[in-house]
């Protein structure tokens, strides 16, 4: 980096007591000596040395920056209408996303909105001086990475703890058993292996620069750093609202994040912890995949916001088409066996049928009882132009 000198001149000092001048100072004094160039120790995790009179136009990493960089209220508040409008995505009746293709449905709902989080934290900040991106060094990648992993297996010992204590608490409830599972059991193929690769390629770069680059950093310098730990945690959760339990988890998630990068001062950490725990659930995806493949399926999917195992969404030429099944009908028995909800008929058809069983179904449609019969095909048999659950 190139140093400013700036020449010093000193008064002649006066006369002693012997009546000797002191000898006059005259020097130059470099920034270089006295700028004390630091490691402000993992500020950026690139590397980073801030000196404390840099030239003008000197270039800073782009790490460092989200941490220097500014955002005005109206950037703030565009970024939040964003992600609350992407993330109602979620509340969108199943019905409704099976009309869609799913190459636009992946582009509109997936694609497009990841681009905008790391984008437009990047191009909307303000900073002092410009950035510039460089590199780790080996070992500093090394470093952060080992912390990723023991804070991984930290995260994966605590999830499995609370949904030991969850289930003797509530045998019905679990929370692991989230979009992840329904994803895996859906032979809507395309979407799926498009997941693996963004879930630990893209998507954590993406999310740590828009939820701790951006909206953390914005918010510390607006409010109490516990309060903007907290505010973007629960954000985060909101955005994968998929189920109360999978938000609450990933709200979790967020604040670990978030308390890693306030620890490391690196943006680098946290999407190493979040590609290895996107990594692992990618994986638990595609092994949940390829173990239902070949079990029975009626093809129908729930109605979110219904009590009662209510019809969704019928997969076209699918059993439950066959039989006249249709969206609002509630299953109340699937062949021996009562219905309460659609977990309830997702465990009897998994439990006590197989593919070519012909089965008995009494639904209420209209106020009315009706008694159909399908016959259960393949699960892979089955394609759904949507990312919900069926069973």
């Amino acid at each position: 980096m190139a140093c400013r000198r700036s020449r010093v001149r000193v008064s002649p000092a006066p006369f002693d007591s012997r009546g000797h001048q002191a000898h006059a100072c005259s020097w130059q004094a470099s920034s270089c000596q006295i700028e004390e160039s630091f490691m402000l120790k993992g500020t950026s995790g690139l590397n980073e040395v801030l000196p404390m009179v840099p030239d003008s136009g000197t270039a800073v990493p782009v790490a460092s920056s989200l941490r220097q960089a500014t955002w005005t209220t109206p950037v703030l508040l565009v970024g939040l209408f964003v992600i609350l409008i992407w993330g109602s995505v979620s509340f969108i009746p199943p019905s409704w996303l099976t009309a869609v293709p799913w190459w636009l449905l992946f582009a509109v709902a997936g694609v497009m909105p990841q681009l905008f989080l790391l984008i437009y934290p990047l191009v909307t900040r303000k900073q002092q001086e410009p950035s510039r991106f460089r590199l780790p060094k080996l070992m500093r990648l090394l470093i952060e990475a080992g912390i990723a992993v023991a804070v991984i297996f930290g995260c994966l010992v605590l999830l499995v703890v609370v949904e030991l204590v969850g289930t003797q608490i509530s045998p019905e409830t679990s929370l692991t058993r989230g979009p992840y599972d329904y994803l895996g059991k859906t032979a809507w193929t395309p979407f799926i292996y498009g997941f693996f690769l963004a879930a630990f390629l893209y998507v954590p770069l993406a999310e740590e620069v828009f939820f701790r680059g951006f909206l953390f950093n914005a918010f510390r310098k607006r409010m109490p750093l516990v309060i903007a730990v907290l505010l973007q945690s629960v954000i985060f959760g909101a955005l994968h609202f998929f189920s109360l339990a999978y938000a609450i988890i990933t709200a979790s998630l967020g604040l670990v994040l978030a308390l890693v990068y306030c620890w490391r001062k690196t943006i680098l950490t946290p999407v190493l912890v979040h590609a290895g725990i996107n990594a692992i659930a990618a994986m638990g995806l595609f092994l949940s995949m390829h173990s239902t493949a070949n079990t029975p399926s009626l093809g129908v999917m729930h109605q979110e916001s219904a009590t009662g195992c209510v019809i969704g969404a019928v997969a076209a030429n699918s059993p439950a088409e066959s039989a006249g099944l249709r969206p609002g009908d509630t299953i109340v028995q699937f062949g021996d066996y009562a219905i309460t909800d659609f977990r309830s008929l997702s465990d009897t058809i998994a439990s006590h049928y197989k593919v070519g069983d012909s089965v008995i179904v009494l639904i209420n449609r209209d106020g009315k009882t009706l008694e159909t019969r399908s016959v259960l095909a393949r699960r892979s048999e089955i394609s759904w132009p949507s990312i919900e659950n069926d069973r």
